[in-house]
């Protein structure tokens, strides 16, 4: 009952018959001429205009749905006094499953807001395509070379039960739009979109296509919860009063030799931003270092108060050895 309350406004619009379901074989109870308490009655009267029928499948066998079918009784304490009354309309309930669905027909029966259009669209973008018409000439042929997953449906290539897309861009990206930004997707992350998408449709490289599609989404970058802890507050560094009292550095590595040097040292006054540059050789242990800082820094100025590294942490392999 609450699917058809949910669902109203579509089933009602449906010409084909809906095939409901269920593992509750006392629906059989419904079936025939027995007396029903109000809020029954009431839920007769509200199916009656969907043309459907109940389905009975074991419990073994509708195990996805077995968890949703788990509802309160609302039998009344003490019964009901009303008169008789039948449930279902005549040939509403079948009481043996008598319809299975194979996987290939249910991914047609999926909700997709492109179907109507996209086998013209699909149909147009595939005759530019060389190797998309290869393949299907190849299959017309029954070539035993081509992969045994691809068959031909009303003149598309199927790959798998689902529609093969050419390389096209426009095309593939109306597709994951339509199954991302429509209404009824609601812009789910990537994992959903993947599933909604590869549903009805292949073609090499989908999963990173669609994945590229959701993180560069406008709208769920404008509207999606960040869920990474908060950053903290930028700590601005002090604002030096005199010249070489506040110094930063850093180490360009990596350079061709030249007289045997293969490094710089870059050392900046953060009042004046004076630079020193000096280079040095692969292989000078940290002791070396020092000395060269007390020549080239010290012995010119004077000893900086603080020192700030760029871009070296702690466990840098400057620290003990560059």
């Amino acid at each position: 009952m609450a699917a058809f309350k949910e669902l109203a406004y579509m089933l009602m619009s449906v010409d084909d018959q809906i095939l409901v379901y269920t593992d509750h074989k006392n629906l059989e109870y419904y079936n025939t001429t027995q007396p029903l308490n109000w809020r029954q009655h009431r839920w007769s009267a509200f199916l009656q205009p969907f043309h459907f029928n109940v389905i009975y499948r074991e419990g073994r066998l509708n195990e996805k749905a077995d968890g949703l079918s788990r509802s309160k009784d609302y039998r009344p304490e003490g019964g009901s006094n009303s008169e008789p009354f039948t449930f279902f309309r005549p040939g509403k309930y079948i009481g043996e499953e008598s319809v299975i669905l194979r996987p290939h027909v249910l991914q047609t029966c999926q909700s997709f807001p492109l179907q109507t259009t996209l086998p013209e669209a699909l149909m147009k973008t595939a005759h530019s395509y060389q190797t998309y018409l290869a393949t299907v000439k190849a299959l017309l042929k029954g070539d035993s070379k081509v992969d045994t997953n691809f068959c031909i449906e009303k003149d598309l290539l199927l790959y798998k039960n689902r529609w093969y897309i050419p390389t096209h861009e426009g095309l593939r990206r109306t597709i994951i739009g339509a199954e991302h930004n429509s209404q009824i997707a609601g812009h789910f992350r990537t994992s959903k979109t993947i599933g909604r998408v590869r549903a009805n449709f292949y073609w090499p490289k989908i999963d990173e296509n669609i994945t590229e599609y959701v993180r560069y989404c406008d709208i769920c970058q404008r509207n999606k919860v960040i869920r990474h802890k908060n950053s903290r507050l930028l700590e601005p560094l002090e604002v030096p009063m005199r010249q070489w009292t506040a110094i930063s550095m850093d180490f360009i590595v990596g350079l061709p030799k030249s007289d045997g040097y293969t490094k710089i040292w870059v050392i900046v006054d953060r009042f004046s931003k004076m630079v020193h540059f000096i280079p040095l050789r692969t292989g000078k242990h940290i002791k070396e270092l020092a000395l060269t800082f007390v020549k080239e820094i010290w012995g010119l100025h004077v000893l900086p108060e603080s020192i700030s590294l760029t871009g070296i942490p702690d466990s840098h392999p400057s620290f003990g050895q560059v």
